[in-house]
């Protein structure tokens, strides 16, 4: 999909009060093409319609107006064009099939990622190396030795299985290994840290705790930064910086989580339905996608890195009965969610000939929720590393998002 949205021979282009199609076929004109648009508000659709037959002759282009629409403040708008055409069916002789030739989005108005505090009172306890805090039946726990939390809980049941960890490894990709990255990233498999410290700061209607880590194996800071707020959600705030001149790019940044593995119900506002990353993201749309976390592994022969959405928003993962947890971003995040951790589909130093039936799923959700992941290259697969605007080298990152847990209820 990603080869056939990059070679296709019909672009759009949004001019005032409507669109320019360029025809960048040699011979072909467009009337045989079939175009339509639809305008979609956060990933629903608000209007939909054919547009006129398109009269276009080989490399040239035509202006169409479209109807203007007013946009509610604040909410993200995309227009999203599609061009299709009739094809005998190869199963079917006598009967035509529409096959999309082209497509193509754009954003007419930007999502907001501005959190608004919620409002109340939270309770707090301080004991000699924690604090605990409630907000109605929710309650979480730290550890103000070192900022960790210990857990976080809603109605007496543990929100996840594993609570939020730093993480910066992947499955090493086909390109990695040719890359040798399996061996330059390598100190990123082992999360060895040393706690600096950790600050509490209380209010009426949230609770602050931060904590300050030296990264042993890569020389670098880390600081996270929780806030437990007055509906009993959790604000996540990371930043890390390097210390020292050679700390090896990074494969990725983020946090994983553990959920329970009847988590599946995965639903997201981002780039979908297939699996996308940074510089493999042309054919993924921004939209809402219902998905399984059990088909979000590809079948590639050898397992490595897969499954990831990019430009997500928010999303929710939860169980039949509705309940589960929902992440909104403070900026666009890139998640995975899976019954597979990033060692289950990793040989090693080696590749070891692992094969995709060699994978057995877990009875658990795996949750990655990170800024960014490296990019997957393919200039070859012997030596060419991705283009620079998608490698991890730079001196600090940072990112955010918030937690908040979904109940289950009965009618």
């Amino acid at each position: 999909m990603e080869v056939k949205k990059v070679y296709q021979d019909i672009e759009f282009e949004l001019v005032d009060g409507g669109v320019r199609i360029h025809n960048n076929f040699n011979f072909t004109d467009l009337s045989k093409y079939s175009f339509r648009y639809e305008l979609r508000h956060e990933g629903e659709i608000v209007s939909q319609d054919a547009l006129p037959t398109v009269q276009c002759q080989a490399g040239e282009y035509i202006d169409i107006k479209l109807p203007q629409y007013t946009l509610e403040t604040g909410k993200e708008y995309t227009l999203n064009f599609e061009a299709t055409s009739l094809t005998p069916d190869l199963l079917n002789p006598g009967k035509m099939e529409s096959v999309t030739v082209a497509t193509e989005q754009f954003v007419l108005q930007p999502y907001d990622f501005t959190q608004t505090a919620p409002k109340g009172k939270i309770a707090i306890e301080r004991g000699e190396d924690w604090v605990v805090a409630y907000a109605g039946t929710t309650g979480i726990l730290f550890n103000t030795n070192n900022g960790n939390i210990v857990r976080y809980i809603v109605d007496g049941k543990d929100v996840m299985q594993q609570l939020p960890e730093p993480w910066f490894w992947r499955a090493m990709t086909d390109n990695d290994w040719g890359a040798g990255f399996q061996r330059t990233a390598n100190v990123w498999r082992t999360n060895r840290r040393k706690a600096l410290g950790a600050t509490v700061e209380e209010y009426d209607d949230k609770l602050v705790v931060s904590g300050k880590f030296y990264l042993v194996d890569a020389p670098s800071f880390y600081t996270q930064t929780y806030t437990f707020r007055a509906d009993g959600s959790l604000q996540v705030e990371v930043e890390w910086q390097r210390d020292g001149e050679y700390v090896p790019e990074l494969p990725r940044f983020g946090m994983r989580m553990i959920l329970p593995a009847d988590y599946k119900h995965f639903t997201f506002y981002g780039r979908g339905p297939w699996e996308n990353y940074s510089d493999r993201c042309e054919s993924s749309f921004i939209g809402l996608y219902k998905q399984s976390t059990d088909e979000q592994l590809f079948p590639y022969v050898r397992p490595q890195e897969s499954g990831n959405k990019s430009d997500v928003r928010w999303l929710e993962l939860t169980n039949d009965m509705g309940t589960g947890i929902r992440i909104e971003g403070l900026q666009p995040l890139s998640v995975s969610a899976m019954p597979h951790r990033s060692e289950d589909l990793d040989p090693g130093m080696t590749k070891k000939q692992m094969h995709y039936s060699d994978i057995e799923p877990r009875r658990e959700v795996v949750l990655h929720v990170d800024l960014v992941q490296r990019g997957l290259g393919g200039d070859n697969t012997w030596g060419a590393t991705p283009h620079d605007p998608y490698r991890l080298t730079a001196d600090k990152y940072s990112y955010g998002y918030v937690i908040y847990p979904i109940r289950h209820i009965s009618k």
